[in-house]
């Protein structure tokens, strides 16, 4: 990992039958990997927007609070089943109990409900182009919140995304800026993606000590008694008449972007890297484009194709931004073979992680390091059959051969590793 934010590049394999081994794949079987990697994320970036396209249609059904406690309560389910196959460190509360709570209320308790109610007062067309510029709002609230840089492409990538917004809800008119009354709901939207861009941020933070399932799974259950709260109320004062016509419609919602959705683009992540699957969910507007036009008869003006290939490019822009960034880490190991390098490592221990203190002795320099370790990640790699510490010098062995000692950061996460190189885990394994 590099000093500027990751952990390594290219400097020292094993020997050359370990490589092969373990380290690189057949031409053809990347390619086909790569391939079921875009399937994916655009099917999970098509699921949502099939969400949006219902939420519009359902608007004179059901209550936006409503619809959203159906939505969890059926996917909530499904989550905590797969939760239980997962091992017992993921299960479990921990300190990071109050970033789950945040998730919870952020991206279920409070996003959901007011996307819904957006959908009630826009179009389906107008609410996926505008939830394009999710990636951008949050690169800014990880600005503010954690302290990640922004490249000047990526400040470029906002402005251009920020005016796609303006010329989508405006639609070009001047007289938008006297009166916001025809797109209040274009306004609760770009609110709803906020919050999301919020739940996403916290979830970097969350994610660096369990896994993604985990963390989704907990902040849909912590997150569902508080909205079967605001559809009880809702309900009675409202009114609501369950028909049949519904259900399907309300088991698609909670199945499909709720469970199938979060695990397409997560299994896509982790063949495609962050950076990579990030250029994908821009097809997110074209989608629900298209299902909001063929399926709903919503009108596409020149604003919607204005302003959307704004936004569009915008996220293009910014999503190639990130993967010029991680371009720079080879995620294969240099062929120039160079003296192994000796890696000391010394372990502490918490009630769920570990803190290693790690000495990278080369020649005559040394670097070292601190990294923490979740026991529910460790428990994920390696089953528990290794020392935690054979964990961490066989991860210090596979970052030395793709990048010099001095590039790693001196403290850092061992979850991390695999936001540069996707490849980490699966080598991890093999090699374990």
């Amino acid at each position: 990992m590099r000093k500027s934010n990751t952990p390594l590049q290219p400097s020292m394999p094993r020997t050359a039958s370990e490589t092969r081994a373990t380290g690189a794949m057949h031409p053809r079987a990347a390619q086909l990997a790569r391939l079921r990697g875009i399937v994916l994320v655009n099917l999970a970036t098509l699921t949502w927007a099939s969400n949006m396209t219902l939420g519009r249609w359902l608007r004179d059904d059901i209550g936006p609070v409503t619809l959203a406690a159906s939505r969890f309560l059926v996917a909530s389910a499904l989550l905590a089943a797969l939760l239980r196959r997962l091992p017992r460190e993921e299960r479990r509360l921990r300190k990071d109990r109050w970033l789950l709570v945040g998730m919870a209320l952020s991206g279920v308790v409070v996003f959901t409900p007011t996307l819904y109610l957006g959908l009630q007062h826009t179009t389906t067309v107008n609410a996926t182009l505008i939830n394009g510029t999710g990636p951008l709002i949050t690169g800014l609230l990880a600005v503010a919140l954690i302290g990640e840089r922004m490249t000047r492409q990526q400040v470029g990538a906002a402005v251009l995304g920020l005016a796609g917004v303006i010329a989508l809800i405006s639609g070009g008119h001047l007289r938008f800026w006297r009166s916001i009354e025809g797109s209040i709901g274009d306004l609760i939207v770009l609110g709803a993606v906020a919050l999301w861009a919020l739940y996403s941020v916290l979830g970097r933070r969350v994610m660096h000590h369990r896994s993604a399932l985990s963390a989704s799974a907990f902040s849909a259950l912590l997150g569902l008694p508080f909205l079967l709260l605001g559809a009880f109320w809702e309900i009675s004062t409202t009114g609501f008449s369950f028909s049949l016509h519904l259900l399907l419609p309300l088991l698609y919602i909670g199945v499909a972007p709720g469970v199938i959705g979060l695990l397409s683009w997560n299994a896509g992540v982790r063949t495609l890297g962050a950076s990579g699957a990030m250029v994908f969910y821009n097809t997110l507007p074209l989608y629900g484009t298209l299902l909001g036009h063929l399926l709903l008869g919503e009108p596409i003006g020149w604003n919607h194709l204005f302003g959307g290939a704004l936004i569009v490019g915008g996220g293009v822009l910014a999503a190639q931004a990130k993967t010029q960034r991680a371009q720079s880490y080879s995620d294969q190991p240099s062929q120039e073979v160079q003296p192994m390098a000796e890696i000391t490592v010394t372990k502490s221990e918490k009630n769920d992680s570990y803190d290693f203190q790690v000495t990278v002795e080369e020649g005559s320099s040394q670097t070292r390091h601190q990294v923490t370790l979740s026991k529910a990640y460790y428990v994920r790699l390696t089953g528990g059959n290794v020392s935690p510490e054979q964990l961490v010098q066989e991860s210090f062995h596979f970052l030395l051969e793709r990048e010099p000692k001095e590039s790693i950061l001196g403290s850092f996460d061992l979850s991390a590793i695999s936001n540069y190189f996707p490849a980490y885990e699966g080598v991890i394994k093999k090699r374990l």
